[in-house]
């Protein structure tokens, strides 16, 4: 049997998607599932032959991804979002996410159990559906949204907002690993101490923050075991 997936090439080379891919054709060559990449523009109505209309869609654009939801819906085409949710609640559309909010509040408990009291929110991208997320349970555990730090220009930008508006943080949250190596960087060059002048915490993967110096405090998102539920959840669905 083969499991239809379709991506966004923007995110190929991050490891997040390397690690949930490495989990997904692990658990399908063991149940013996070919995987068939779906191209952006690949026409349903000749990619799935005669084979049931069931795409795996892994994502975390917003805007695409409602832009696709819209012509596959059109086609016919049942859907299994892996990493972003949609607003579409129609029938038809399922997910399978990381808890993102339970992950942004348990790092910033952590925070607060170190004494860290102004923490600030890096690298959160406007159209990525798990940056929003991020962002969102941030804001519901009562911080200011000007501690949120937007990435829409670029991580060099996104740096300079933030040194700008350093004074006042103790503290800040990485959005994705890119993200924390970029600022360890622009702090070692500023002078700015870590930890002591300025905690700082990543997001998604433990190896990253074991390859900065000093050593990063990080929530691990296994990524891989998620591309294993990839296929168990699309084995009951099919």
């Amino acid at each position: 049997m083969k499991l239809y997936i379709q991506t966004e090439p923007e995110f190929a080379a991050s490891l997040w998607y390397a690690s949930l891919l490495h989990g997904l054709s692990e658990e399908a060559r063991r149940k013996r599932y070919e995987l068939c990449f779906l191209s952006e523009d690949a026409d349903p109505d000749t990619a799935f032959g005669t084979d049931r209309r069931l795409l795996i869609v892994i994502a975390t654009s917003i805007h695409k991804l409602h832009r696709q939801l819209a012509v596959l819906r059109a086609h016919q085409v049942d859907v299994l979002l892996i990493n972003i949710t949609s607003v579409y609640g129609a029938h038809g559309i399922h997910t399978l996410t990381m808890d993102y909010e339970e992950a942004t509040g348990r790092s910033l408990a952590y925070l607060t159990g170190c004494g860290k009291s102004a923490p600030a929110l890096f690298c959160i991208h406007p159209d990525s559906g798990s940056d929003i997320r991020k962002a969102n349970a941030f804001l519901a555990h009562g911080y200011p949204e000007s501690h949120i730090f937007w990435n829409s220009d670029g991580l060099s930008a996104c740096c300079d907002a933030f040194f700008s508006r350093i004074d006042g943080l103790d503290a800040v949250l990485c959005a994705n690993d890119i993200a924390v190596l970029g600022l360890m960087r622009r702090l070692r060059e500023s002078g700015v101490r870590v930890p002591e002048d300025l905690f700082v915490s990543g997001s998604g993967n433990l190896l990253v923050g074991r390859l900065c110096h000093p050593t990063l405090t990080t929530s691990d998102l296994d990524y891989y075991q998620m591309g294993r539920k990839t296929v168990g959840v699309w084995q009951h669905l099919e």
